[in-house]
């Protein structure tokens, strides 16, 4: 039995797939949104875990624990900022934000607008992340002074299913800090807008091993626990998006938009894997 998980905009959501496709068990939460201001978006990472926790709860009872792997997705572009206990520092900056159209100003400066475009392959806009980490720096200086990482808010969610910082390639691409040719972080973005790259995750390919399940939160949501004769791979392909498909779309319908296969195979110890996306250099990735 496969899983998905798509940590949305409006809520989180859930299924259980066998591998021939067939739908087995949904399960649905909402959290709010909040706007403090006009053209603000926020949303506390918290709310997500909570309900990811409930809607992956509920699936595993459905279907009986008997899970061989977990696929995550989400929305992009948000910004979650975590202090050197893993806190987090204040409500995480949604996709949707618009309160960073001077900062955008400030990147295009800093790094050069053509100069932006042959590395990160986007000018910079309002909804990437970048600009909400100056916008941090110049608005909230306490709040910045404490953050130790940032990351999207899929990777939140990993963050707590494996204790791992880790991203995918496609995700980290809406962040305005990525060389898409090297597909890892920009080292002369960074550095133009005084960013630590420690700050950020590490930035894996689909394929890729991405973190293993936690033992504690097996146990917790009702997933099969680790065993000497048993143990289950987990993998993350990262499912359409609220950007990229229609938020009426059934689950079922954006796991088969996802393009993506996950493993029939089980390995020695649960895993989570790197995500499956659809990139602007690259086709759909197929996990193995």
């Amino acid at each position: 039995m496969l899983i998905g998980l798509d940590i949305g905009t409006s809520g989180a959501r859930a299924l259980a797939v066998r591998e021939s496709g067939e739908v087995v068990a949904v399960a649905a939460q909402e959290y709010p949104l909040h706007t403090p201001r006009p053209g603000w978006t926020e949303q506390n990472p918290e709310d997500w875990w909570e309900a990811s926790r409930k809607v992956l709860a509920e699936v595993a009872r459905a279907v009986g624990g008997d899970v061989v792997a977990i696929g995550l997705t989400g929305q992009m572009h948000g910004s979650v900022f975590l202090d050197a206990e893993d806190r987090v520092i204040r409500p995480a900056l949604l996709w949707n934000d618009q309160r960073t159209a001077a900062q955008c100003s400030e990147i295009t400066e800093r790094v050069g607008r053509e100069r932006l475009l042959a590395i990160a392959g986007n000018p910079a806009l309002t909804g990437f992340q970048a600009p909400k980490v100056l916008w941090l720096r110049e608005v909230e200086p306490g709040n910045y002074a404490r953050v130790a990482r940032v990351l999207l808010p899929k990777d939140f969610i990993r963050l707590h299913l494996a204790g791992e910082y880790a991203t995918d390639a496609s995700d980290a691409s809406g962040t305005l800090l990525l060389d898409l040719r090297r597909r890892d972080w920009s080292a002369e973005i960074l550095e133009a807008l005084e960013l630590p790259r420690e700050w950020m995750p590490v930035v894996r390919e689909g394929p890729e091993e991405a973190g293993r399940l936690r033992a504690d939160v097996a146990s917790e949501l009702g997933l099969p626990a680790e065993s000497r004769s048993r143990r289950v791979e987990v993998t993350m392909p990262r499912l359409p998006s609220d950007l990229e498909s229609s938020r009426s779309d059934s689950p079922a319908r954006q796991l088969e938009r996802a393009e993506c296969s996950l493993p029939t195979r089980r390995s020695s110890r649960p895993t989570l894997r790197g995500d499956c996306t659809r990139s602007a250099t690259r086709s759909p990735t197929r996990i193995t």
